[in-house]
């Protein structure tokens, strides 16, 4: 199975400066190709002093560039400048920072950027008294008036055994940040507020243990990723121990009535609401406040129902509003969801009949079909359940511009 490429067809020149983090960003080369991207490579020559440009090249979708001029290419930085979709500097270094915010274009990084109308993403990484240093600090902060993203740098261990601020951001965090300048520009999600829900809830029984169900989270997790790659300013609320993605708000719950409150204090300034989470229907109705033992011959647990988080956000439904419910199934999946698609009238309805192979719980993969009344009926054959959840987002997306929600 193919894997899910959102930067397909899009181009990224990726600049390489001096410094030690060069090897990250021949890692971040391969990332970007990974999700699609077409990655023109431009060198300094101080570049070169800590990595090849063979290297580079092999891994890239061109040869290095690391010229000013040649007689084959006498225009490189305006034919790369014209044509890009972004300008990803990974490490730039307080030098490259000085030439940008100067003009200065005495190398083929410096030349593209002042040669583009491209989105510009640097990723300085340096030694921690030169993040520190007030003109690099000034340097930076001109840049970022002038639109320039700066993905800052991280503390952690530094080159020669010293320790502060000025590692190179993490490569998964540049990845979605350019994923998401690319993909953003023209998204309906640029700006709206979305909050999505992940992972089953756990109910406890005493301080051991818990109800819960099979679901990893990894179907909400991808939609919230997705959601923050288009733009959105997306609120995971999520009982999964998942680490991504790495850029949204997240708040972490563990048991229904956490995720309710949760929700209902995030919902009055949400555009849509993705009901993802696998809520456990039942809880104990008396917790123990110490380890049931063994010994205590206990026969049988009293369940009580847990609130209906789905409908107590449906009461609360403002009129432009979206809430997307979702609905993992054993048998008649499409019937049991359009009957709760009604029940619950709801905007959209999304179903899984976990009972087939590879799909739903634990698994990378998911099959769903995806109900509402502006578009009807969609079916999703299995695959990745990331491209699962772009095909979700863009189905909601129509729906948000059928009803011209601005």
């Amino acid at each position: 199975m193919q894997s899910f490429q959102p930067l397909a067809g899009k181009k990224i020149a990726l600049g390489f400066t001096g410094g030690i983090a060069c090897y990250k960003g021949v890692e971040l080369l391969r990332k970007l190709k990974k999700l699609g991207a077409y990655v023109i490579p431009l060198m300094t020559s101080d570049a070169k002093k800590f990595i090849g440009s063979m290297t580079v090249s092999a891994l890239a979708d061109e040869p290095v560039v690391d010229y000013l001029f040649s007689p084959s290419d006498p225009i490189a930085h305006t034919r790369i400048g014209r044509s890009i979709d972004a300008l990803v500097v990974a490490p730039a270094t307080a030098n490259i920072i000085s030439s940008f915010a100067t003009a200065r274009s005495d190398n083929p990084v410096s030349l593209a950027f002042i040669s583009t109308n491209a989105p510009v993403i640097i990723c300085p990484s340096m030694h921690n008294e030169m993040w520190q240093n007030p003109i690099v600090r000034a340097n930076v902060e001109k840049l970022i008036q002038n639109d320039v993203i700066v993905v800052a740098p991280q503390e952690g261990e530094l080159a020669g055994g010293d320790f502060g601020a000025g590692r190179l951001a993490d490569l998964d965090l540049i990845t979605e940040i350019v994923e998401r300048t690319i993909r953003s520009k023209k998204s309906i999600f640029k700006d709206k507020k979305v909050i999505v829900t992940a992972g089953g809830t756990r109910e406890p029984i005493d301080p051991v243990r818990f109800l819960t169900n099979r679901s990893s989270g990894k179907q909400g997790h991808y939609l919230a990723k997705e959601a923050w790659a288009l733009g959105a300013d997306v609120t995971l609320i999520t009982s999964s121990k998942l680490d991504y993605p790495k850029s949204v708000n997240r708040i972490q719950v563990e048991t229904a009535d956490e995720l309710l409150n949760a929700v209902l204090k995030e919902l009055p300034n949400a555009h849509c609401l993705f009901m993802s989470a696998a809520v456990s229907d039942f809880k104990p109705d008396h917790y123990s406040p110490v380890k049931i033992k063994r010994a205590n011959n206990l026969n049988s647990i009293q369940l009580v129902k847990t609130p209906d988080i789905l409908s107590e956000a449906i009461k609360r439904k403002a009129a432009n509003q979206v809430i997307v419910g979702f609905a993992a199934e054993t048998n008649e999946a499409l019937l049991n969801a359009e009957k709760k698609f009604k029940e619950k009238q709801l905007d959209v309805m999304v179903v899984n009949d976990v009972s087939q192979e590879n799909v739903g719980f634990d698994h990378e993969t998911n099959a769903v079909e995806i109900i509402s009344n502006e578009l009807g009926h969609k079916s999703i054959e299995l695959r990745s359940k990331a491209e699962v959840a772009s095909i979700i987002l863009e189905y909601v997306g129509e729906i948000l511009a059928l009803r011209g929600v601005p």
